[in-house]
């Protein structure tokens, strides 16, 4: 009885095993009606013998599979113009998580962009360096196997011989969700690109592999403020905001906390009204000082700032992304404006004009050397 109990045991295990592969293999195969194609930007032709995608500004969803955590593995050929190549996964509505190549920047710092995306709007000029970016060689013309893991808070990625980690245990920040799985291309204007990628041999599976990593991004440093009264959205423009509308004034405003890492990203607390194109928030706080004295505050902003002390302006930057004239990335860093506070003796409102149109809207605020309250 036993035997016969562990035989049947083990004929359902390998049919289960069966099962995963089956349906593992079965998305390898080029099959529409597995994926939901965007109306423009996706076609299905034959390259080296084989059907494959071919993208060039557009989208294809996984049908009928909600992930948490799993493998999106693929391979890809790009022609090394300017384009992108996309991975999206616990994607609900305008809501995910994504990883994406610039085919154009085979071995620089910023080959590789993780980023989440809220609102429709992906935040990579927030996730940069040891947060977002890592360099993978893509030559051209070559198909280049691709491989990304999630589970829980942790992305793993790896690219070519899938031997070297590129991304190894980055944070998510996303929404912990299910959600679909995309792929998508995308060429900007300007570019000479004629397509952004072929990608064949998809393989999507999900994964319950218990993630170890016990990696933290949390600023240890008590000089970062944490915790800001925000007000509305508000239409901006670029030039410097010497006072604060009279309109918010009487709206409701409330307290935003910063992320782990000391910046607080408004589009997780914030919504962008429709058609609004430049959008802005005021974000202050009180700080009292039991002395007359001067200090230093170092801050990070995407994309436009106006700093006003005691309703006087007396700073204001614009790094908005350009990439053609005068070039400029845009990416938020916590040393990208430093001023100095006079601050009376007493409370000093600190008030700071934060506006963005791409790219991701932040702010970080550093004080040095600072005794307040």
């Amino acid at each position: 009885m036993k035997r016969r109990f562990k035989t049947l045991v083990a004929s359902v295990i390998l049919a289960l095993s069966l099962f995963q592969i089956q349906y593992s293999q079965a998305l390898t195969n080029i099959d529409s009606s597995k994926w939901k194609l965007s109306d423009k930007g996706v076609h299905i032709v034959k390259k080296d013998n084989q059907e494959v995608f071919k993208l060039t500004s557009g989208k294809l969803t996984l049908l009928d599979q909600q992930l948490m955590n799993g493998t999106i593995e693929f391979e890809m050929m790009s022609e090394g113009d300017r384009a992108f190549v996309y991975a999206y996964f616990r994607e609900q509505g305008r809501e995910s998580e994504h990883v994406y190549l610039r085919t154009h920047k085979s071995n620089s710092p910023d080959t590789l962009q993780y980023s989440p995306v809220f609102q429709g709007r992906s935040a990579w000029q927030i996730y940069h360096g040891s947060k977002g970016t890592a360099t993978a060689s893509l030559p051209a013309n070559q198909w280049i196997k691709v491989k990304v893991s999630f589970y829980d808070d942790y992305l793993n990625m790896w690219v070519g011989d899938h031997q070297t980690l590129v991304f190894n245990d980055l944070s998510l920040t996303g929404k912990k969700q299910k959600g679909s799985v995309s792929l998508r291309g995308f060429i900007p204007n300007g570019s000479e690109a004629k397509y952004s990628a072929y990608i064949k041999n998809i393989s999507i599976e999900s994964n319950d592999t218990p993630a170890t990593s016990n990696t933290s991004t949390k600023n240890s440093n008590s000089h970062f403020l944490t915790t800001l009264n925000v007000s509305p959205v508000f239409e901006a423009t670029k030039d410097p905001l010497e006072s604060i509308p009279e309109s918010l004034k009487e709206k409701d405003w409330s307290v935003v906390t910063a992320q782990e890492d000391g910046i607080f990203e408004f589009l997780r607390s914030r919504q962008i009204p429709r058609g609004m194109r430049l959008y802005a928030v005021v974000a202050e706080t009180m700080l009292r000082s039991n002395k007359i004295q001067r200090c230093q505050i170092n801050l990070g902003f995407s994309d436009t700032i106006s700093v006003l002390l005691n309703g006087k302006i007396i700073g204001h930057a614009d790094h908005s992304y350009r990439y053609a004239q005068n070039r400029q990335q845009g990416v938020l860093h916590d040393k990208q404006l430093t001023l100095f506070l006079p601050l009376e003796d007493g409370e000093n409102q600190l008030q700071m004009v934060v506006a963005d149109s791409f790219g991701g809207w932040g702010l970080q605020v550093h004080l040095v050397d600072c005794a307040v309250d």
